[in-house]
């Protein structure tokens, strides 16, 4: 008969515990379902800006502007019909609806100004 010590039962554990991370860490490649390079001078037809909607103290009435492979979506803290009460911006939206399945990831690479007062939301 086998004994084991605390020490080497520890040791057992976590082999099996690591051996079942890496069985469940591995994940079949992903499928690129939508990509934007953003390489023309305007949106393309995947999204959509709703010009005059409001979110929150937010009036997202200003267009993005695209070129050289970016989208700008401009912030402005004033707001010459109502000044200090709300913000101008922008909102860009995908077109298409995904099936959640097995589950979605997204990825954006984004910059951000770093002059953007404290407490605006980026992204």
């Amino acid at each position: 008969m086998m004994k084991l010590r605390t020490h080497d039962r520890t040791a057992v554990f976590f082999s099996a515990v690591l051996a079942f991370a890496a069985l469940i860490g591995t994940k079949a490649p992903a499928d690129v379902l939508f990509r934007d390079d953003f390489n023309g001078t305007s949106l393309s037809p995947y999204w959509r800006v709703n010009p005059g909607d409001y979110l929150g103290r937010t009036y997202l009435d200003q267009a993005p502007d695209v070129g050289g492979g970016v989208a700008t979506l401009h912030l402005d803290t004033y707001s010459p019909t109502t000044p200090g009460l709300v913000v101008r911006g922008t909102e860009i939206q995908g077109q298409d609806f995904y099936a959640q399945g097995q589950g979605l990831e997204f990825e954006a690479r984004m910059k951000f100004d770093p002059s953007t007062p404290n407490g605006v939301v980026q992204s």
